[in-house]
């Protein structure tokens, strides 16, 4: 819910900007103010897990986001729209929860196994999200989306209630107890890179999600629906990068999977840049190359969460918050900008969205350097013969 929260609404974004009066670039605020929230929610929701147990944090956020998904429905000023996605943005806590739960059972190099088939999973809402939502607003108008999403809500809430048992056992006594823990995470060049890895790597995805609407509709002239597939394409290149983890990383080390993925991701943007450079746009291989980025993403983001949560196991849920407060923060500042720039005219929208995500993909092999240099010095990266 925290992933198909984010894009399921963006194929109706130009729908949604229209009937409420708005610039496409106001409307986006839906999505970078979205992430803005969520990483101030992180360092909160991160902590509280680690204090007072992932189940209860699990459905509080659960329930907050249904109601709030009703409001976003029935919305009729952009101002209600934002604030209720602003209160929508507490399901994020689902997300914290899982990473943390995980690693409640595993040791590192398990964990990013269990976690790659988590993002398998995962992966599957990003990849029919999009499709789901441009096809309910050509069908229904914008609205029905952030309805489906109640709903979706509504079932994961009853699911979590049912069948989540609580897996925190060593809770802090208190607050304060919790936080003298904080500079040895903070201190750890491991946790840095690791976070820095993750927040670059879906950043690329978010410059995407942000930019590819308006790309898919004013180049190559998609309708709604088939704008949903193209903003989906990225995760089919994140499942199969999940499930090479969950099978790879064990035997591979967190800091060959992490490497692996960032290079997969360089290599992606640079064959799209080349692809321009040749000939004329079009539209299978410009989103066809996005997905070795996704690629990259599922193969360094399981070893990548795992290096943050082994720096102390005990605030694992508090690391995971951190640096989902710093990747949602990440997003939010890349985002906040792409609707900007892709109209002023500097280039070709198709040619400034591949170098805005170039951009972020070269950073992001950058860090994963300094994650695998990190990790094979502290031994927190411990391959399986």
């Amino acid at each position: 819910m925290s992933i198909v929260s984010l894009n399921m609404f963006l194929p109706a974004l130009p729908r949604m900007a229209e009937d409420l009066g708005v610039s496409y670039a106001q409307a986006s605020l839906a999505f970078s103010g979205y992430l803005a929230v969520i990483a101030a929610l992180q360092l909160a929701l991160g902590p509280l897990s680690d204090r007072f147990g992932r189940r209860p944090v699990l459905l509080a956020a659960l329930g907050i986001f249904v109601l709030a998904s009703i409001g976003c429905a029935l919305a009729t000023r952009i101002e209600t729209l934002l604030a209720w996605r602003a209160v929508q943005a507490v399901v994020i806590g689902a997300s914290t929860v899982s990473a943390a739960a995980v690693r409640d059972v595993t040791g590192p190099a398990g964990a990013a196994s269990r976690l790659g088939a988590l993002g398998m999973v995962m992966a599957i809402g990003p990849m029919v999200g999009p499709m789901i939502g441009g096809l309910l607003d050509q069908a229904f108008g914008w609205r029905a989306v952030f309805w489906a999403l109640a709903g979706l809500g509504a079932a994961a809430f009853t699911l979590a209630w049912l069948d989540f048992g609580e897996t925190n056992t060593r809770r802090n006594a208190s607050m304060l107890a919790q936080f003298r823990g904080y500079p040895a995470v903070m201190q750890s060049g491991v946790f840095w890179s690791c976070a820095l890895v993750m927040t670059f790597g879906i950043g690329c995805f978010y410059v995407f999600l942000a930019g590819a609407p308006l790309v898919a509709e004013g180049v190559f002239d998609l309708p709604p629906a088939a704008v949903g597939i193209a903003l989906g394409i990225i995760t089919a290149g994140f499942f199969l990068g999940n499930a090479l983890s969950k099978q790879l990383s064990e035997r591979a080390g967190l800091g060959r999977m992490i490497l692996a993925g960032r290079i997969s991701a360089v290599v992606g943007m640079a064959l799209s840049a080349l692809a321009l450079i040749l000939a004329e746009p079009n539209v299978w291989v410009y989103f066809g190359c996005v997905v070795l980025v996704g690629l990259g993403n599922g193969l360094s983001t399981p070893s990548a969460n795992a290096g943050v949560m082994s720096v102390d196991p005990a605030l694992a849920g508090s690391a995971a918050g951190l640096a989902g407060a710093m990747i949602m923060a990440g997003g939010a500042v890349l985002t906040s900008g792409v609707g900007w720039v892709l109209v002023q005219g500097w280039m070709p929208v198709e040619q400034m969205l591949v170098a805005l995500i170039s951009t972020v993909a070269l950073v992001g092999l950058l860090t994963g350097v300094w994650a695998y240099r990190g990790l094979r010095a502290t031994g927190v990266d411990e391959p399986v013969s």
